[in-house]
């Protein structure tokens, strides 16, 4: 009786964490569908190098409350921040840790595209112990001819 139980209880663990897969490898391809009719145009981007790091670690003063509080119900958790990381994401190329986000980036709105993007790696403190997923952020950045400095990719 009780291997009956066990066999059926675990069908059922089975069949719920398939249509949650399938679930979210639907929603996730839709969302990524969106994502890449969002890409930055590559002739409106600008080129910059290490020298402008300093510009840009002032632009996200704005940038992630912009990014990660503005609308958000659970905004409060992300209006302390601090600063991981500003690379240029080619200087992520051969890095472990960071090489992936290169990656996306470039399969999203293409290479050229990533040339000319920053990783952004964050930490929102208020977020420890409550989401492992939410304490950290990732975003790109990249410096429009028209904007300046924008955030066009958030990944966490």
């Amino acid at each position: 009786m009780h291997k009956t139980l066990l066999a059926f209880f675990l069908t059922g663990v089975v069949i719920i964490s398939i249509t949650f897969a399938v679930k979210a490898n639907v929603d996730d391809s839709t969302y990524l569908t969106q994502k890449i009719e969002d890409c930055p145009r590559e002739s409106d981007l600008l080129q910059t190098s290490n020298d402008d790091r300093e510009e840009l670690t002032r632009a996200l003063g704005t940038l992630i409350p912009e990014t990660y509080i503005k609308g958000d119900e659970n905004g409060d958790y992300y209006n302390e921040w601090s600063i991981i990381t500003v690379t240029p994401l080619p200087m992520t190329i051969g890095s472990h840790t960071e090489d992936i986000y290169y990656e996306i980036a470039k399969n999203f709105c293409q290479k050229e595209v990533a040339n000319k993007s920053w990783l952004i790696q964050l930490h929102f403190p208020k977020w420890d112990g409550v989401s492992t997923s939410n304490n950290e952020g990732e975003i790109f950045v990249a410096k429009s001819k028209e904007k300046g400095w924008y955030v066009w990719y958030r990944y966490h």
